[in-house]
């Protein structure tokens, strides 16, 4: 008994925790509440079925993030997907970029207000490829993925967005 009340305390405080992060991710890429909560509540039902191995994650908001989308991927794959604009969540204020490239370089020299009103101004492909790629840091072969979009295309948009980006905020200097 003593195990299970350890498991259920870990779970309410490392992997409950997430569950926001979880539903914002998944509502940029679906623009759909009930798939939100449906594919947020399998993701938390099959970490607690598994709690004994999610508990040896270094990154629980990582695995997390690989059940969703693997829960989001399966659904797809019984289902159409209707990819529709998306739009900025609330909390794009703290974009953790990952790798060294041309936004991380822009974020450096502008204020971060200043490049999520250009993010806001970005046409809705281009917008959904920055946030799945910056915001919730996905590889663009995942957003290709998730977007059900050729992965060339989701390369074109990121370039073609970071263009886009650049003009913007040069011209707000």
């Amino acid at each position: 008994m003593d195990s299970r009340n350890q498991y259920r305390r870990f779970f309410e405080e490392e992997v409950h925790a997430h569950y926001e992060y979880l539903c914002k991710f998944l509502w940029t890429v679906t623009n759909d509440r009930l798939l939100v909560r449906d594919i947020a509540q399998e993701t938390m039902a099959t970490a607690w079925e598994k709690i004994h191995r999610i508990k040896e994650y270094s990154n629980i908001k990582h695995a997390l993030l690989s059940t969703a989308k693997n829960k989001l991927y399966d659904h797809y794959k019984k289902n159409k997907p209707n990819t529709s604009s998306v739009p900025i969540p609330e909390v794009c204020c703290d974009l953790p970029f990952l790798e060294e490239d041309g936004l991380k370089r822009l974020l450096r020299k502008e204020e971060r207000r200043t490049v999520l009103a250009a993010i806001a101004l970005l046409a809705a492909e281009y917008k959904r490829v920055i946030l799945l790629r910056y915001y919730y840091g996905q590889s663009l072969r995942d957003v290709a993925k998730m977007t059900k979009s050729n992965y060339n295309t989701v390369v074109s948009r990121h370039r073609r967005a970071l263009k886009v980006l650049e003009k913007l905020l040069r011209k707000g200097e």
